[in-house]
């Protein structure tokens, strides 16, 4: 009877940390499909053709958000590989970051409508705050996991707390100096945006303790370039 309490037990936390899993993928998927009502290109009869043309604002955008939404999606299940139980504190902290994400596709709108206008630069600055709050709760996950791993995630190896550390810890000041680029030319913050989704993409096998392919490349990079900037300081 103990014992099959026990396993009872076991498999509760189990399916407590999937059902985290996939109520995340849900809400993700939500965001990523909302964005298409983003892409108009309202115009009567023949106009339609210069219109969808005159719309590309709102394709970049969309592409951009579709590929970050796509990015965290990733990333939120290389960090859901890790813990075998969740509590209501990580719980909470993973309804936070997905309520961050779930704003995307308002900045996004905002990107399209004003890009050729004065209203660029605050749409720009509203989609780089929601990326560094997005990047402060990863963060806020990824660390509660980190101080709680002999309860929660006791295989998590020290390979993957280094990639933590190198990449997440870092991630919501260089999104905040992206940002700031969007002060006084938001056109260049948005490659910016785009630029850091790329890499954040080839990167997320570090956070799955995996040293392969593309991501071992831009990890070994990354150490090179970080070396270098000490020795010059030195």
């Amino acid at each position: 009877m103990l014992l099959f309490s026990i396993g009872v037990y076991s498999n509760f936390l189990k399916v407590e940390t999937h059902r985290l899993e996939a109520f995340a993928d849900a809400v993700l998927a939500i965001a990523a499909t909302l964005l298409i009502f983003n892409v108009t290109a309202d115009a009567p009869g023949a106009a339609v053709g210069h219109a969808i043309g005159q719309a590309w604002p709102s394709y970049v955008g969309y592409v951009i958000s579709f590929l970050t939404i796509g990015m965290l999606w990733m990333n939120h299940h290389a960090m859901m590989r890790h813990p075998s139980q969740a509590n209501s504190t990580f719980k909470l902290l993973n309804v936070g970051l997905l309520m961050c994400v779930a704003f995307y596709p308002y900045p996004t709108r905002l990107i399209a409508e004003h890009w050729d206008g004065g209203g660029l630069r605050p749409a720009a600055l509203m989609w780089g705050a929601t990326s560094i709050a997005i990047g402060v709760m990863f963060n806020a996950c990824w660390w509660y996991m980190i101080f709680h791993r002999k309860k929660m995630a006791p295989k998590l190896s020290a390979k993957t707390i280094t990639a933590v550390k190198r990449y997440a810890l870092p991630g919501p000041f260089i999104w905040s100096a992206a940002t700031l680029t969007a002060i006084w030319n938001p056109k260049l913050a948005v490659l910016f945006y785009g630029i850091m989704t790329l890499f954040y993409m080839f990167i997320v096998r570090q956070f799955e303790g995996v040293d392969v392919g593309v991501g071992a490349k831009l990890d070994r990079a990354w150490v090179g370039a970080t070396h270098s900037i000490s020795l010059v300081s030195d």
